[in-house]
């Protein structure tokens, strides 16, 4: 079993994805937007809907 990231190097990893592609803001948005956020936290989403998608939104500069 694969470990999870810790939420800093997780956070570090996206923000240097923005930063190497000119990306503004990152956000989550529908159904699973909050198990999204959690997953940043490093926390277990609770039901999870595995046909779900996570969606993503970017706003580039």
């Amino acid at each position: 079993m694969r470990q999870a990231k810790p939420i800093a190097s997780r956070r570090r990893e996206l923000l240097r994805i923005c930063e190497e592609y000119q990306i503004l803001a990152v956000y989550l948005f529908g159904s699973m937007a909050n198990e999204g956020v959690a997953l940043l936290d490093n926390k277990v989403p609770e039901d999870v809907d595995p046909l779900a998608d996570l969606d993503v939104g970017v706003v580039f500069l």
